[in-house]
């Protein structure tokens, strides 16, 4: 046998795929040998729900999340969504599964035989069959690649664009630490659909047509975007056809040849319909939720150059590849019009997803399975470099740098160095040639979004963006609730009304950093134990142009240790929004009762917590309710009423908490001071909102009263005080209610707003 350079460039890649997935240091851990995990656990999750579980419905959510927990496949069981009729249906379609089937039945005949491991689905003979069918499709792919290439190229070129392909870009990562993932066996299917491409133009047979038709049926099974891929064999003009024209009548005189690509799409393309009408009762069914294409308005721009995943950052050698297209159209321009077309308007696509990022990869590993389209606009490129000496000298060095280049951010990035969907500018440059993760520098990554809780090291600016205290005597609906009503100063959920829809704005509305966290808090009563009437606080983040909620939260009394049937207490929720489509994407925070019976709730506010200014909203507030927040220095309240614990001023104790603010913070500004409270008696009752501004003798430099209106009941009054300009700045402003009268008054909540 001939020694080829070019069959041994193959082997080289294989096998390093392998020792890099071997000898990642996460390989096996858990039970884990990241086969089947993450979106892969979606991907096949049709085979052992239809042939172990007889649960293809997925009506069994304990089974599925306690093997996800056993081997460790996924932090959550977002694989599959349920649906309005109580089934789940999984997020991706079915060809991936069919695909790696022979190493699921071999596996199960291995476990079932065993008695060291369960026949599951998961356990280890699983997880090694997939691994290994997936290293055989990968060499497959690449023999066949290399063939096609050998089609228009010289060995020496075909070495050389197997070297790039297979060390210069994050083709490897892929090959190796996400190896069983659709991508993978995508790319096979495209080097071998490409060359019986070729194959069929050269001798149009039924069985070159078949192969081309079979895999690109299979490939839109696996991933409905890859339908795409039939520009090229519809629109490749060589061989014996010289035009379109001629293709077409060729078709009309031998039927049996568009028949038997048709045969393929047929069979394949009845498959998904017949899961979705089984599993959802509809023949056609968007299984992605959450996420949507933004077709008319592309990601295009962060799809190719952010630091967050820019493809052309981190794979910046194939900017070679897209410059290739200029050579390969000069050469021939009729093959070169569908590859261009493909390109085009793969690169659209892809980056019209919303998860335009594509979560945990290295680089975008979306148009990996393409990159077979990209070697003959690189062949031709390099074959044009290397007939002009000069040209060479230029560009041979630039391509074994890049080539190193991505070989050491594929390491840094294995390493955990390079983060996989959080990265920013600052963290790039900061780790641009480190060999060891810094925990130091991991501060200057985008935050993490799927935790419940503050790292320590953010310095935050908090602001309250919403109360609510439902403040009023007579029962009344809500114009915006039709769900629920007002009673007595409570918001009451019932069983007939379960749902309040407390608050809901663009994220564009509320700050102008690219993230922040939003506390929401109420003050609840409920006579019923928190499991049998479950009840809380729900956050969305909703997408203002497909109208798809794509985060959700939920926290209820049934989650939380201190909740006292019977008794009135707080509790909040911590809402970390995602990574945002658009500016204008609403973030929704609503109440939710679970149960049947109903509960009160007295209080309701939305706090924000921002790293950087709010212009939206400049101002700041000293808000005081008692029991779900005091934001300031605000004094103890010297008695609170009984029933809800208002805090009640009358002639024992006239003053109420007192605020106490440095004037440097509130020179010339002005001030609104607002009360929510009663009286008694509003004929009688004398209380004042009163300011005052004492020096650090104790002596008053400014004082000023305004009497609070008795016979406004439960509702917001406001009153606005205008401070001096040119007051010491070790002056303290004070801020409280004075009753002076014997009638008692009750405060529910005072706030102070400090304006510009």
């Amino acid at each position: 046998m001939k020694f080829s350079i070019s069959k041994l460039v193959v082997f080289t890649v294989v096998i390093s795929a392998i020792l890099i997935k071997v000898t990642d240091k996460n390989f096996g851990k858990n039970g884990n040998y990241g086969a089947v995990d993450w979106d892969n656990f979606g991907y096949y999750l049709y085979l052992p729900a239809t042939f172990i579980y007889d649960d293809l419905k997925l009506q069994n959510d304990n089974l599925v999340t306690e093997l996800q927990e056993k081997y460790d496949l996924s932090s959550s069981y977002y694989q599959a969504h349920s649906i309005h009729n109580g089934n789940r249906i999984i997020q991706y379609t079915s060809g991936i599964a069919i695909i790696y089937s022979p190493a699921f039945f071999t596996a199960h005949a291995w476990a079932s035989l065993s008695s060291k491991f369960p026949a599951d689905g998961f356990s280890f003979p699983y997880q090694l069959c997939v691994l290994i069918e997936a290293f055989l499709i990968l060499f497959l792919g690449l023999l066949y690649l290399r063939k096609f290439s050998l089609l228009f190229f010289n060995e020496k070129t075909t070495t050389l664009i197997l070297l790039i392909l297979g060390f210069g870009t994050n083709f490897l990562q892929i090959a190796s630490i996400n190896i069983s993932s659709p991508h993978i066996v995508l790319f096979t299917a495209y080097c071998i659909a490409l060359y019986y491409t070729y194959k069929w133009h050269e001798s149009p047979t039924v069985k070159n047509i078949f192969i081309v038709a079979l895999l690109t049926a299979l490939m839109t099974l696996s991933r409905p975007n890859e339908l795409l891929f039939a520009i090229i064999p519809v629109f490749w003009i060589g061989g014996v056809f010289t035009n379109i024209k001629d293709k077409v009548l060729f078709l009309i005189k031998n039927p049996i040849q568009p028949i038997a690509a048709a045969i393929p799409f047929v069979i394949f393309g009845i498959i998904q319909p017949l899961y979705w009408k089984y599993t959802s009762g509809e023949w056609i069914f968007d299984t992605y939720i959450n996420e949507d294409f933004k077709l008319l308005s592309p990601y295009l721009s962060e799809f190719l150059f952010s630091f967050k995943k820019g493809w052309l950052l981190y794979t910046p050698i194939m900017v070679f590849a897209l410059v290739g297209f200029v050579p390969f159209f000069k050469r021939n321009q009729q093959l070169s019009i569908p590859f261009i077309a493909f390109t085009i308007l793969n690169i659209w696509i892809l980056s019209s997803w919303d998860c335009w990022w594509y979560a945990g990869s290295f680089s975008q590993r979306s148009i990996v399975q393409s990159y077979p389209i990209f070697i003959l606009p690189l062949g031709f490129l390099l074959q044009s470099v290397q007939s002009k000496k000069q040209s060479s000298y230029i560009v041979s060095p630039i391509i074994v740098l890049l080539v190193l280049f991505n070989l050491f951010q594929t390491y840094q990035f294995n390493q955990g160095i390079l983060d996989s969907s959080r990265m920013t500018k600052e963290y790039y440059f900061a780790t641009f040639l480190d060999t060891k993760p810094n925990q130091e520098k991991k501060k200057l990554l985008e935050p993490l979004r799927d935790i419940n809780y503050i790292p320590e090291h953010e310095n935050l600016r908090r602001i309250i963006i919403h109360k609510k205290s439902f403040s009023t005597i007579d029962n009344t609906f809500d114009s915006l609730n039709e769900n629920s009503f007002i009673k007595e100063g409570s918001l009451f959920l019932t069983k007939e009304k379960p749902t309040y829809h407390s608050f809901s704005e663009p994220f564009s509305e509320i700050y102008d950093t690219t993230y922040a966290y939003f506390f929401a808090r109420i003050r609840y009563r409920s006579d019923f134990p928190a499991n049998e009437n479950p009840f809380g606080i729900v956050a969305k983040v909703k997408d203002t142009k497909s109208g798809k909620i794509y985060k959700q939260a939920y926290r209820g009394v049934e989650h939380i240790s201190w909740f006292e049937q019977g008794s009135w207490s707080s509790m909040d929720l911590l809402f970390i929004p995602p990574f945002l489509r658009n500016e204008n994407d609403s973030l929704l925070i609503s109440l939710q009762l679970l149960g049947s019976d109903s509960v009160e709730i007295d209080q309701f506010y939305v706090e924000m917590l921002s790293p950087a200014s709010i212009s939206k909203l400049n101002s700041k507030q000293y808000l005081n309710d008692y029991h779900t927040i005091v934001e300031g220095e605000w004094s103890n309240a010297i008695q609170l009423a009984k029933g809800k614990n208002y805090e009640q001023i009358d002639s024992v104790s006239p003053y109420s908490s007192t605020l106490k603010v440095k004037n440097e913070e509130l020179s010339g500004r002005r001030i609104v001071f607002e009360i929510i409270g009663s009286a008694n008696n509003e004929e009688s009752n004398e209380t004042y909102a009163v300011i005052s501004i004492t020096d650090s003798d104790g002596e008053s430099s400014f004082y000023e009263s305004i009497r609070v209106d008795p016979e406004i009941m439960w509702h917001k009054q406001q009153f606005n005080f205008k401070l001096p300009k040119e007051v010491d700045s070790t002056d303290v402003v004070k801020m409280y209610l004075w009753n002076k009268s014997k009638i008692p008054y009750y405060i529910r909540l005072m706030n102070v707003k400090v304006k510009q």
